[in-house]
């Protein structure tokens, strides 16, 4: 279960990245898709009192410290 809740936030996060970079409605697509998502499926256990693995995806600079694995986004560059 907690490998299919990291590779949606993954995936949310890529789709995040994309559409911020080649459509400009990336605050819309968060807002709308991305961020009901992190609600429901990564919160819980991601965020300012939890952190698991050290990752907190409830602040943006926690996507790009990341967590004991490192970042969870690096800025325009989606693949990585």
């Amino acid at each position: 279960m907690k490998s299919r809740q990291a590779l949606l936030t993954i995936h949310c996060m890529l789709l995040f990245c994309i559409a911020q970079q080649t459509t400009g409605l990336g605050s819309d697509l968060f807002e709308s898709r991305i961020r009901p998502l992190l609600i429901k499926h990564c919160l819980e256990c991601h965020n300012e009192s939890t952190a698991e693995s050290g990752l907190r995806l409830d602040i943006r600079e926690g996507w790009a410290r990341g967590g004991d694995r490192g970042p969870a986004i690096v800025p325009g560059n989606p693949g990585a």
